[in-house]
């Protein structure tokens, strides 16, 4: 059994070749009550690292980055939903950039925190609860930074599709 306390340090990264099952399995993870799962393909690790890194972005840039590519994916997810069933969510995307934004502020910017700014914005304004166990990010083909992962987060989990 995995302690709340050490939800941030207990990811599972989903990866996998597009179009192998990726977004089923998330979607089937979603409904559990021990899981805290980001909705869609973050993209993080395609569109902001390690870029970041090669690219030496300075503290704002980094913070812009995730919100304009990463945070930006899922708006595209959102822009596929109706207005009815964006409010049912409950889920305002202003919120979580701001969120974002002021939780990552007070990092190292570090990609490993970067990651858990996402997640723990997202949990403060999706879930609103304290519960979740372990988190759940998506980006397919994340497996080729397993060894980064690793690094940063000596519990992570991978689930190869």
């Amino acid at each position: 059994m995995i302690n709340q306390s050490n939800y941030k340090q207990n990811p599972v990264f989903l990866c996998g070749h597009r179009k192998t099952g990726t977004t089923l399995l998330l979607n089937l993870l979603d409904s559990h009550p021990d899981l805290s799962v980001y909705p869609a393909d973050s993209g993080f690790f395609f569109k902001y690292y390690p870029l970041c890194e090669i690219e030496n972005y300075d503290d704002e840039k980094k913070i812009n980055e995730m919100i304009k590519t990463v945070i930006g994916s899922l708006e595209i997810e959102f822009s596929k939903l109706s207005s009815s069933e964006i409010n049912s969510l409950g889920f305002n995307l202003d919120d979580f950039k701001n969120d974002f934004k002021n939780i990552a502020k007070i990092t190292d910017l570090s990609p490993k925190n970067m990651l858990i700014s996402l997640q723990t914005a997202f949990q403060n304004i999706f879930h609103k609860s304290s519960h979740q166990k372990m988190w759940v990010e998506k980006t397919t083909s994340t497996e080729i930074y397993a060894m980064d992962v690793f690094s940063w987060f000596q519990n992570a989990k991978f689930i190869h599709v």
